[in-house]
C-alpha cells in the first residue's frame, strides 16, 4: 500500500489541488504523479492488474474520481470518502463554493469523465462514503459523486448515452453500527456490471479543512479485495515478486 502525500510547499494545507485544470486530466500534474507511483509498485511486485484500487479522503476524495476518469486502465475500483464529483471546480476560488453547495450537474460531469477516459474507457467500480453532518464538504457532494460515477459507468459499459436508463438501484437499506446510522445504496447496470455503491453516515463529520488526504494502491504483502460493487475486505497475504 502506498500513501502519496502532498507537500506543504505545493499546498499549505497539504491537500491535493483537485480544482486546478492541469490536475484534472491524464498525463499531467498530480494525477500523473499518483499514477506513476502506482505503476512503479505494480511493476516491482507481482500484483493482479485487476485488483489495483485507489481511495482518497477529502481533497483525496475529490482526486479519486479524477483518477478514475484519467486512468481507467490502471484502477479497477476507486473510493471517494468525503470528496466531490469529477471536475467539481476549476479554480481555487471555485473550490469552496463546490465544497459548500455542490458542483455542476453530475449527469454532465459523468459525461465529461467518460470523455476524459477516451479510448481507454471502461467501468471503474466506485464506492462513496460521506457523513450526513459534514460541515466541511457538504453531503450533497457525496450524492453527486455517486450520481456522476453511475453516469460515467453507464456510458463506459456499452458506449451509449442512455442517460442512466440502463442503471437500476440494486439495494437501498439502512443499518446501525457503533451508534451511527448508515444508509447504503448500490447501483448496477442491467448487463450485470456494478456501477457504484454509496454510504451515508449520520452523526459523522470531518475534523476540519486542514486534513491530509491519501490515495492508495494495494500493498504487495497485504492486499485488499472488492466484491462486485467495491466493498473492501482483507485478502490473503501475497509476497511473491
Amino acid at each position: 500500500m502506498i500513501y502519496p502525500d502532498q507537500t506543504a510547499l505545493a499546498n499549505p494545507a497539504q491537500c491535493w489541488e483537485w480544482f486546478e485544470p492541469e490536475n484534472q486530466r491524464r498525463g499531467a500534474g498530480e494525477p500523473a504523479a499518483i499514477a506513476g507511483m502506482s505503476r512503479d509498485v505494480r511493476s516491482e511486485f507481482a500484483i493482479d492488474d485487476s485488483a489495483v484500487y485507489l481511495a482518497g479522503f477529502s481533497a483525496g476524495g475529490a482526486m479519486a474520481p479524477i483518477m478514475a476518469a484519467a486512468y481507467p486502465d490502471l484502477y479497477a475500483v476507486v473510493g471517494v470518502h468525503s470528496g466531490l464529483e469529477y471536475d467539481a471546480a476549476n479554480s481555487a476560488l471555485g473550490a469552496p463554493a463546490a465544497m459548500s453547495f455542490g458542483g455542476p450537474d453530475p449527469q454532465e460531469q459523468g459525461k465529461e469523465a467518460y470523455e476524459e477516459m477516451g479510448e481507454r474507457a471502461g467501468v471503474v467500480r466506485t464506492i462513496v462514503v460521506h457523513g450526513e453532518e459534514d460541515y466541511t464538504i457538504d453531503p450533497i457532494n457525496g450524492d453527486q459523486a455517486a450520481a456522476q460515477a453511475i453516469r460515467t459507468n453507464d456510458l463506459a459499459a456499452d458506449g451509449t448515452d442512455e442517460q442512466g436508463l440502463d442503471t437500476t438501484h440494486e439495494t437501498v437499506r439502512r443499518e446501525r453500527s457503533s451508534g451511527h446510522h448508515f444508509l447504503y445504496r448500490s447501483s448496477r447496470t442491467r448487463a450485470g456490471t456494478c456501477s457504484s455503491r454509496s454510504t451515508r453516515s449520520r452523526g459523522w463529520v470531518m475534523p476540519g479543512p486542514a486534513v491530509r488526504p491519501a490515495a492508495s494502491t494495494p500493498s504487495p504483502t497485504r492486499r485488499m479485495r472488492a466484491d462486485s460493487c467495491g466493498s473492501f475486505s482483507p485478502a490473503r497475504a501475497r509476497t511473491d515478486r
